[in-house]
């Protein structure tokens, strides 16, 4: 069993739902990410455009079935990452993809990981789900959210959280 570190600081680091300023960041942030993956692919002058859709279809795919498999290994406590080892998994995949498609100037890899990542920030909105966005699609494909921190969500939810008038 490969272990992180001690799983006590993410048990109970996340409220069970995230409030009107979450849901509301979390669906400006969701639009803009797609607005700016429709932009990139329009302006892109590529051309094979067919081509570069299914390619960046591709890119979105690896990046859900990657995280689908962080799911899985977590919620079987194969793995155990501790807050700040969970914020960089969660944030470091798809910025790997982002930053790498970006810089090597590759459409596909830039389109398929900011469309993941504007796609998952409206399934976080609407389900209310907490934490990071990135494990939002694994959840809604295995009806179980397991909640990662994130370093912009997280301190919304938990100060939402503790303002709540229940």
């Amino acid at each position: 069993m490969a272990e992180l570190t001690d799983t006590s600081e993410t048990e109970n680091i996340q409220p069970s739902k995230t409030g009107p300023i979450g849901m509301t960041t979390r669906t400006i942030l969701g639009i803009l990410f797609l607005a700016l993956a429709i932009r990139v692919f329009i302006v892109s002058n590529k051309p094979n455009l067919l081509m570069s859709l299914i390619l960046s279809l591709s890119v979105f795919i690896l990046i859900t079935l990657i995280y689908l498999v962080l799911h899985k290994l977590i919620e079987s406590k194969k793995i155990q990452p501790n807050k700040y080892a969970a914020a960089t998994l969660a944030n470091g995949i798809v910025g790997a993809f982002m930053a790498l498609g970006y810089f090597l100037q590759n459409l596909e890899l830039f389109v398929g990981s900011t469309t993941y990542v504007g796609i998952t920030l409206l399934i976080s909105s609407y389900k209310r789900y907490t934490g990071c966005e990135v494990m939002s699609l694994p959840a809604v494909l295995t009806k179980k959210h397991t909640p990662m921190p994130c370093i912009l969500f997280t301190p919304i939810d938990k100060w939402e959280n503790a303002h709540r008038n229940d």
